[in-house]
């Protein structure tokens, strides 16, 4: 510290560094500051963002001084400057002031590359050409640039203004700022992706915006912001001419902060408080600004809490600053304004010539009120008109005037596209005047009519159903909660009838059972009928339960709705499952909400299937209400669910090809799949079956058997993955052939050649465009210069009329990719099936091979008694079983289900489908089959002949029975061995199960037997009723 004067310039660097904890001293020399008129002796240094001077005498750094302090930088010669900040002035003599002055320069311009010297600090510099010789050693050193992008300004100032701050940098600010507003070119600051920072991060990243000249709007929505942070926005807002949009809703403003809305270089245009619940204070201080506002255009005060009087302040205010170019006016739910508050605001209106856009719902202002100011000037340009829930206060005296004054402002309207009067109680005749006048007014289209809770079912709809049938500019139509009951059915028939009608929602229409048929009817017509352009279907809330089947059906084949809402109609489980069929057929819907249906864990399995299939299904609304009830049952199964729905969902969003080849691939390779899986899953049920009922038999040739049998069913475990196992390798080869096709030098000489060819018929474009010219004006090319004639337009020609390798290339590239991988994927397609074919057919093949040899040694009447070989049973390939007899059951249902819609659809006989196994006779049909009891121990004795026509029924209905189960035992080959579906778990369930098995001839045989019996039986019966003189009595067979 001593020997501070005998330091080099280069040595008082790492000196003052030590001293500094925060950055690198990039200059440093010693200078002499004139100080109460005396001179001492400093160190000088400049870092990125400071000047500091260190005392030698106190041996103490005694000034920091950030370049954003200062004030002044003046110098008359080129051994002094002074330095001006508001609380100093300090003298500075120095060896070498210009180098300094360029420094200081330089650092400030290359912390805010988009801004002047002067509009930091004032400088003079004196001669003048010392200051020229300075700025223009600066400009060699700094690119000039008339706009600088946000990746280019925003870090150096952050980190500028966090240096003076003393805050620490931020790197998710930096990375939120370069990573995705700049990329997405988004010129609106949302604070709400910032709202992890404190306060103090906060308000540097709102002192940047000031210095960078990239965003246009500051967005915050629903959060609650420190005082600080909301004084600093407002600040920003004045301080910064680039921003001419304010949207703060629900912020938290408060008064005092309301008096920096002053207008700037740049005026207000667009203001957004909404949610902030100002008062009658707040409300003045902000109607004084809005004076000055003359620009402004856009404006949004909803949920606020101000009486009239804010109310007259507003009014008064607009009218004389912006009433003329205000275009949009938001004034929701201002519940403290009484009626008799709101006539200033008819005023206001009535000097709103440019409205377009006016929403004043939710509050007590009568509608009959604003009908004649809204006609007088808003006819011209308002697109947007939101009354709901203000309600109508006239008499039934005045319905006719309310009705031709709301009829008038229609028909003269000529922009209108938006009418919400939902919760209004309209008169039935206010609503019939409106409809009448949209109807008539040809210059309306595209027109949507909220007219919801307005009670129009417990009026006489008739009048309004002959309304809707004539409206032809209406394409959205809410008619929620308006009780229709038994006039829905005519609601929707008339409907039905509007070709322009394109987005409809009768939602909370709760029908009575009676009508429940009808409005499914109705809806069915609706939705298929070919005279309108339905796209979007609303019917939540109606409980419609099962009588919704039908209608959900129909949605298989439905190529106009691409959007429904059956939320609140407890289907069931039922229900889900019919619009699961539906989901994988239908190809145009792309929005779906299904909540409140009763939906349990099957349903949403059933709607994961559907789901499977479906390529066009984007948005599905999760039924949580639904997943809460039936969570705590399964909730694994839920998650399973909820997570393959959603993953579906996204898979459709995602963008893909649409290629109709692909995907004809994709569904052969899945249906071939599952009927392969399904002949090996009746094979293994088949054999396992046969083991267990021989698992207690003993003999060489049962063991050899046994053992056989286990081998093969551990093999075909290995089967069930061989699809996904050849389509690894398949995956694998094809990015080989890409990588080694896309290393060779085809593409770029393909490329070359074909930009050879065009390039040269364009050059001769070129000189046809010259012929062309010289023909039509030739004295023009003659008169010019020839640096300006003929030559330099061909030169010019010939360089721009050019393609250029590179576009061509990629695009060549990625069509013949595109056409490569269909033609390999069907290659490798048809290979994998043949192979996949051939190893299931030879597996099915052995295994119903075992299961036969096993069979006939079960049916020998004697076995030979050998030592005993037990074989114990493998517990993973019992598991393993239980899953494939499962999974074989649910999708031999599925099959037969498909087939029998399908045919039922198309007409044609039903295919062949693997048989169902047989199921358990009734009592009365086990007591007839029954061939273990002896023919002594069934005792029949007949009273009458009415007890030998009702066995003799019974036997009958055995015998078309059994035909009925060989019939359907024959339809398949591959189970013929299936007579057991599931397995036994009791003693009671295996001796049913030993009962069961009795072979289909043999059924026969014993059937044929039981009647012989019957009808010697009759005979006995009628000889001995003849000899006892018709008397009853009881014999025995």
């Amino acid at each position: 510290m001593t020997d501070v004067l005998n330091l080099r310039d280069d040595c008082l660097r790492g000196f003052l560094s030590n001293l500094l904890p925060d950055g690198e001293v990039l200059h440093a020399q010693h200078v002499s500051c004139i100080i109460k008129n005396k001179h001492e002796a400093f160190v000088l240094g400049i870092t990125r963002h400071r000047i500091i001077l260190f005392n030698v005498k106190s041996k103490k750094l005694e000034y920091n001084i950030h370049f954003l302090l200062l004030n002044s930088v003046t110098s008359s010669t080129t051994s002094l400057v002074t330095l001006s900040t508001e609380k100093l002035i300090l003298c500075i003599e120095a060896t070498d002031v210009d180098l300094f002055l360029l420094q200081i320069f330089y650092l400030t311009v290359m912390s805010f590359p988009s801004c002047q010297i002067r509009n930091f600090y004032k400088y003079k510099i004196l001669p003048e050409s010392r200051e020229e010789g300075i700025l223009a050693k600066l400009s060699d050193q700094v690119e000039d640039k008339t706009e600088w992008s946000l990746l280019e300004t925003f870090r150096p100032a952050y980190e500028t203004i966090c240096n003076f701050q003393n805050t620490s940098v931020n790197e998710s600010v930096l990375w939120t700022i370069e990573k995705i507003y700049y990329p997405k070119s988004e010129k609106v600051l949302c604070l709400n992706d910032f709202d992890h920072l404190e306060s103090s991060q906060m308000i540097a990243l709102l002192s940047t915006l000031k210095y960078t000249a990239w965003f246009k709007e500051i967005l915050c929505c629903k959060k609650k912001l420190p005082s600080e942070v909301i004084t600093k926005v407002l600040e920003t807002y004045r301080d910064c001419a680039g921003i001419t949009s304010l949207r703060l809703s629900g912020i938290g403003v408060f008064g005092e902060s309301l008096e920096l809305l002053t207008s700037p270089e740049v005026p207000l245009t667009s203001l957004d408080l909404s949610c902030n619940n100002l008062d009658d204070k707040e409300m003045f201080n902000l109607s004084n600004c809005l004076y000055k506002a003359t620009q402004i255009t856009h404006l949004n005060l909803s949920y606020s809490t101000f009486t009239a009087k804010g109310l007259k302040a507003l009014t008064d205010s607009l009218k004389q600053s912006c009433s003329s170019t205000l275009k949009s006016l938001l004034l929701n739910h201002c519940g403290n304004v009484r009626s008799d508050g709101w006539g200033c605001f008819s005023d206001l209106l009535c000097h709103c010539v440019s409205l377009e856009e006016l929403s004043i719902a939710d509050n007590s202002i009568s509608i009959d009120t604003l009908w004649t100011p809204l006609q007088l000037s808003c006819v011209s340009h308002l697109q947007k008109l939101n009354l709901a829930n203000c309600r109508y206060t006239n008499t039934r005296l005045d319905l006719s005037k309310s009705a031709n004054k709301a009829t008038r402002f229609i028909q003269t309207s000529q922009e209108l596209a938006y009418i919400n009067l939902s919760g209004c109680k309209l008169p039935a005749e206010v609503t019939m005047a409106i409809v009448s006048a949209i109807s008539d007014n040809i210059l309306l289209t595209n027109i949507t009519l909220n007219l919801a809770g307005n009670d129009i079912g417990l009026t006489n709809t008739k009048d309004f159903c002959e309304q809707l049938v004539t409206l032809p500019n209406v394409t959205t139509l809410i008619l929620r909660s308006n009780n229709l009951d038994t006039q829905l059915p005519d609601v929707l028939e008339a409907l039905s009838s509007c070709r322009y009608l394109k987005h409809l929602d009768i939602g909370d229409n709760v029908c009575r059972t009676k009508e429940k048929t009808a409005v499914v009817s109705a809806l069915y017509d609706l939705v298929n009928d070919s005279t309108n352009n339905l796209q979007s279907l609303d019917i939540a809330n109606m409980k419609l339960k099962s009588d919704l089947f039908p209608f959900l059906g129909c949605l298989a084949y439905n190529k106009k709705l691409t959007k429904l809402n059956i939320s609140g109609n407890l289907v069931g489980n039922t229900g889900i499952r019919m619009l699961s069929q539906s989901l994988s057929v239908n190809k145009h819907l792309r929005y779906i909400a299904l909540d409140n249906n009763q939906i349990g864990v099957q349903g949403l399995q059933d709607l994961r299937a559907g789901l499977k299939l479906n390529r066009t299904l984007q948005n599905v609304k999760l039924p949580y209400n639904d997943i809460v009830a039936c969570f705590k049952s399964s909730p694994e199964s839920v998650i399973t669910s909820l997570n393959q729905i959603t993953e579906m969902a996204a898979n459709n969003n995602a963008p893909r090809i649409d290629d109709e080849d692909n995907l004809l691939l994709k569904q052969q390779q899945y249906i071939l799949s599952s009927s392969e899986n399904l002949q090996l899953d009746s094979a293994v049920v088949g054999l396992y079956d046969t083991l267990t009922r021989a698992s207690g038999k003993r003999g060489d040739d049962f063991v050899e058997k046994k053992k056989l049998g286990l081998a093969l069913l551990k093999e075909a475990e290995k089967c069930y993955n061989l699809m996904g196992l050849l389509h690894e390798k398949a995956d694998s080869k094809r990015k080989e052939i890409y990588s080694s096709v896309q290393n060779t030098d085809v593409y770029q000489e393909t490329a070359t050649r074909i930009c050879d060819v065009v390039n040269t018929e364009l050059g001769n474009l070129s000189m046809q465009y010259m012929s062309s010219l010289e023909a039509t004006l030739p004295k023009l090319l003659d008169n010019l210069p020839d640096d300006d004639g003929k030559g330099s337009v061909l030169k010019y020609c010939k360089e721009k009329c050019k393609i250029k390798e590179d576009p061509v290339l990629n695009a060549l590239t990625k069509t013949f990719q595109q056409e490569l991988s269909m033609i390999i994927g069907k290659c490798m397609l048809q290979a994998e099936n043949k192979i996949t074919t051939f190893v299931l057919e030879s597996m099915v093949s052995r295994i119903n091979s075992v299961t036969s040899d096993v069979e006939k040694l079960n049916t020998k009447e004697e076995e030979k008694k050998h030592e005993a070989k037990i074989i114990q049973d493998d517990g993973d390939i019992d598991e393993s079983i239980k899953q494939r007899r499962f999974t074989y059951t649910e999708k031999r249902k599925n099959i037969v289900k498909d087939e029998v819609r399908s045919s039922s659809l198309s007409g044609k006989p039903k295919p062949a489908v693997p048989a169902k196994p047989a199921s358990l006779r009734s009592e009365e049909r086990l007591n007839l089959l029954d061939d273990n009891k002896s023919t002594t121990d069934v005792a029949s004795v007949k009273s009458n002949e009415s007890d030998v026509k009702s066995q003799q029924s019974v036997v009958e209905d055995v015998v078309q029975e059994t035909t009925l189960d060989k019939d359907v035992v024959v339809t398949s080959t591959e189970a013929k061995d299936e007579h057991v579906i599931s397995e036994p778990q009791t003693e009671e369930e295996k001796l049913e199960v030993e009962e069961e098995k009795i072979e289909v001839g043999q059924e026969d045989d014993l059937v044929a037997d039981i009647m012989a019996k019957v009808e010697e039986d009759k005979r006995e019966d009628d000889e001995q009723a003849a000899t006892e003189g018709k008397k009853s009595g009881r014999g025995s067979t």
